[in-house]
């Protein structure tokens, strides 16, 4: 008998055919008729050999005869003797690993693979492979057609309606690539792997690419323009954007690259500075890049931009270790406070008091106050005449109390008083600074002398060639009275107050120094 091959195979076992055409899912288990059975026999019986290979040895009838129809991704059978129907996935990824589980050598690795297997995709990618999947699924469970695996009808079926709609090229992308991904992270064989799969998917790219319009490119000339239009400019947005044009323009760089620079990324040096690029769109492994880019004319932008340090609570101790190293340089910085800015250099450093002065063109007859993190310091600097309890009600806060200084303070500070102005401003950043130092800042408002104080780093722009560091913690405030500073009152007599500036603190000032026994000393 000769056998029976293509079509004529499946018109001799149609019932077959027509209940496998039938099912919903691949996997679908069939209830096998007595038709198909017959079928199932006629074949058994009459076709010796398919092939040229035998079906059944002459010498022997099997125990058990399997009927299989399988794709390239799984399969189905039926053993005739036991009138079982089985079906197997022979082509699952995972499968392989299934003999090493129960080995403790093994588990742990085999455990963790699929997020290795994930690793191989940024975070964001796979994101959008999931997302896109997903849209894949729900058309074929619309369909009532197998997602994973799917076959390459029915990829193709899926991209084909993706062209005919006018889908973007992006979307045909994703969804190509999020199909492709799925397959090859369950399976061996990918049917987007399929040539003519793959001319659909580039005839489609094509279709469906629109014609690109270039932009102008940036040239030097332009850059001049901008930064001759806003280099000088007050606004520090403007600033930040020429800057950013010509860090851009100089180190090659993408906007995203740009937009995660960090103040702990940029090194600044005599010719050149130095960019640690942390994450970018051609760093595949993370291992992060550093951009060199020598001294230009933009050079002084930068500098600037160097010097304005934006406050945050992500990198308080990173910022903290900027402002000390740049105050045990002996340099002058201007800080926040709960109340205005201020700018601070090193009590102990008697140069640094003299900047601080020349700085605001201070009278060196006005003294300057100290600021310190915690109350155990108030009493190293200075002769505590109340209780410990009554501080703790006006520090950390709005209040600078004022007592007889120890032998501790350089004597050089407000050298014609004997007394002390001590704060312990109700801000995170300055205290920390204070404290990392070790010893007090001598702080005064960050203003030219007998100016008004200032709310935003703006506002004292006119200081800025002379401080080493502007940290910006944005507007501190926005009415007349958060410009007031400070209450300032004298504690140095046991038992009395004297207030020497109303500030911003005065009602609750002395409603906690009479609440303590303390008298008004004001008319003395």
């Amino acid at each position: 008998m000769i056998p029976a091959l293509g079509n004529v195979c499946q018109i001799m076992t149609k019932h077959m055919h027509m209940l496998v055409c039938c099912r919903n899912s691949w996997d679908e288990k069939i209830l096998v008729n007595d038709y198909i059975l017959e079928e199932l026999k006629f074949w058994y019986f009459e076709c010796e050999s398919l092939s040229f290979k035998r079906i059944v040895p002459m010498n022997r009838m099997p125990q058990r005869v399997i009927f299989t129809d399988a794709s390239q991704y799984a399969g189905a059978g039926f053993i005739s003797n036991d009138n079982k129907i089985v079906h197997f996935m022979f082509d699952d990824q995972w499968k392989q690993f299934e003999t090493y589980t129960n080995d403790s050598r093994f588990a742990s690795v085999i455990r963790d693979l699929p997020s290795f297997v994930e690793s191989a995709r940024s975070s964001a990618t796979i994101k959008k492979y999931k997302c896109y999947f997903k849209k894949f699924e729900k058309w074929c469970n619309t369909c009532s057609l197998e997602c994973l695996p799917a076959t390459i009808t029915t990829v193709s079926l899926y991209l084909g309606g993706l062209i005919q709609q006018g889908s973007s090229v992006a979307i045909l992308d994703s969804s190509f690539y999020a199909i492709k991904w799925f397959h090859d992270f369950h399976f061996k064989h990918n049917p987007c792997s399929d040539k003519f799969l793959g001319l659909i998917y580039e005839g489609g790219r094509r279709m469906l690419s629109k014609p690109i319009i270039k932009k102008e490119p940036i040239t030097p000339d332009i850059l001049n323009r901008i930064v001759l239009k806003f280099g000088d400019s007050s606004d520090l947005k403007k600033l930040r954007v020429v800057v950013l044009f010509l860090l851009g323009f100089s180190g090659f760089l993408r906007y995203s690259e740009l937009a995660n620079i960090k103040m702990s990324n940029i090194e600044f040096y005599d010719s050149y500075i130095k960019i640690c690029i942390e994450k970018s769109k051609t760093d595949l492994y993370r291992r992060g890049n550093s951009v060199i880019i020598a001294a230009t004319v933009s050079r002084p932008y930068i500098s600037t931009m160097n010097k304005i340090v934006k406050v945050s609570e992500n990198e308080l101790q990173e910022l903290v270790s900027v402002a000390v190293n740049s105050l045990k340089a002996g340099n002058i910085i201007a800080v926040p406070t709960d109340t205005i800015y201020g700018v601070a250099g090193l009590v102990q450093n008697s140069e640094a008091v003299d900047r601080l002065y020349s700085v605001k063109n201070r009278d060196y007859n006005k003294p300057v106050a100290i600021s310190v993190a915690d109350i155990s310091d108030v009493y190293r600097w200075g002769q505590v005449t109340v209780p410990q309890a009554l501080l703790a009600k006006l520090l950390p806060g709005p209040v600078t109390v004022v007592l007889n200084r120890t032998t501790d303070l350089n004597p050089e500070l407000n050298p014609k008083t004997s007394l002390v102005g001590i704060r312990i401003p109700d801000h995170e950043f300055i205290r920390e600074v204070a404290r990392s130092c070790q010893e007090p800042l001598a702080l005064t408002s960050a203003n030219i002398s007998s100016a008004q104080s200032t709310l935003r780093v703006e506002e004292f722009e006119n200081l800025w060639p002379k401080l080493d560091k502007i940290f910006d913690d944005g507007m501190l405030g926005d009415t007349f009275h958060s410009r007031q500073g400070s209450t300032v009152v004298d504690l140095s007599k046991k038992g009395v107050y004297k207030i020497i500036r109303d500030g911003s603190s005065l009602k609750n000032t002395v409603q906690v120094l009479s609440s303590y026994g303390l008298t008004d000393n004001n008319t003395s």
